[in-house]
């Protein structure tokens, strides 16, 4: 709560425009969201709902009133001027060809593990968490999402596409034509552009493999999907 507090009446939330909200927000503002989750999952952990009551309601405050509100309405005014596109963020959609296929063309396997729902700033800290463990890198890098902002399209997304549609219904997102929905679909999709060298699971399934079969699994496949609820 005073990392909170104290976060807020040093920062300046005024934006410029679309670009430096995006800026602005991946650099310094998600810091605030971050220090707001850890408050409220630590006070909930504790148990003491006597002790931690009228903090947390101050807090929830502070929070909504000092920060989303006022972000929310300067946001607001920026996006309805400009179009939903960046100079500085890539889009959603071109996540295959800009983050994928460069790896795979250096012969190198790729684990994709895609989680939903995962807030940019829990990103920030799993990435913290990452490089504390001084055996790996780690690098974190933002890119714009596509709108409507829900599962089932940012999913597509991410898949190798050209376009993205949706059925006659609104019930599916089609790429290329093709329907994403399920890990069959999505599946389909990846192996429709790479062949037999790709796949897609759940992320459950796949950590309980044991050793032998995570072997044979790695050793079958150039890219592997992993979908994390």
């Amino acid at each position: 709560a005073v990392k909170l507090f104290f976060l807020l009446e040093r920062l300046e939330l005024k934006i410029e425009n679309f670009e430096d909200t995006l800026k602005k927000y991946t650099q310094t503002f998600c810091k605030v969201d971050l220090h707001y989750r850890r408050f409220v999952t630590f006070a909930d952990k504790s148990g003491l709902t006597d002790l931690f009551g009228e903090l947390e309601k101050k807090v929830e405050q502070f929070y909504v009133n000092r920060f989303l509100t006022r972000l929310n309405e300067q946001w607001q005014e920026k996006i309805e001027k400009h179009k939903w596109e960046s100079e500085s963020f890539d889009n959603q959609q071109t996540f295959f060809e800009k983050r994928v296929r460069p790896i795979l063309q250096k012969n190198n396997k790729v684990f994709v593990v895609i989680s939903d729902a995962l807030r940019y700033e829990c990103a920030v800290e799993l990435k913290e968490m990452i490089l504390r463990e001084d055996r790996f890198q780690a690098e974190l890098e933002a890119m714009l999402g596509v709108l409507p902002s829900y599962t089932q399209l940012g999913m597509a997304a991410l898949l190798p596409n050209k376009k993205l549609d949706m059925d006659n219904k609104a019930e599916k997102v089609l790429v290329d034509g093709q329907s994403s929905l399920g890990l069959d679909g999505r599946r389909k999709i990846l192996q429709k552009t790479i062949g037999k060298k790709a796949t897609a699971m759940h992320l459950k399934d796949f950590m309980k493999l044991n050793q032998e079969k995570g072997r044979i699994l790695t050793r079958d496949h150039e890219v592997i999907y992993l979908y994390h609820d």
